[in-house]
């Protein structure tokens, strides 16, 4: 690949080099700086705060999911006892997609603990008559 002034060849054909600006004006969005690192990929976030190393990157995958784990067992516990919440915190740990979204550079680790989050508080708003 040669890269030329505005423009790219690749085996002979030419591409023009990508616009600095969106068609509604402004940078693209692709130039513009990230602002919420943490929502779209805590992994990013916490390799800001301790250092750029496989650590940084992976623990928080495997927080969000223990506490997913956790947040099952309790939901389950809380209306079948504790055997039930056990079974149900197992299930969601042994699922193989939860098993490796933890040991990956994954951000899919957040959504399902925001889901079962919102299903938490939801079971717990209905259980306490909190619905307001």
């Amino acid at each position: 690949m040669v890269l030329t002034g505005a423009e790219r060849s690749l085996s002979g054909v030419t591409i023009p080099a990508a616009s600095q600006e969106s068609p509604a004006g402004g940078p693209a969005p692709a130039l513009q700086p990230a602002r919420h690192v943490a929502l779209h990929h805590p992994g990013a976030a916490s390799a800001r705060v301790f250092g750029f190393s496989s650590w940084a990157i992976l623990v928080p995958q495997a927080l969000m999911s223990v506490a997913s784990v956790w947040l099952v067992h309790d939901l389950v516990a809380r209306r079948f006892g504790r055997a039930a919440g056990f079974a149900g915190g197992l299930a969601l740990a042994a699922t193989p997609i939860i098993f490796a979204m933890s040991r990956h550079n994954n951000p899919d680790a957040l959504p399902v603990l925001c889901s079962t989050a919102a299903l938490w508080f939801l079971v717990r708003a209905l259980e306490d008559g909190r619905t307001r």
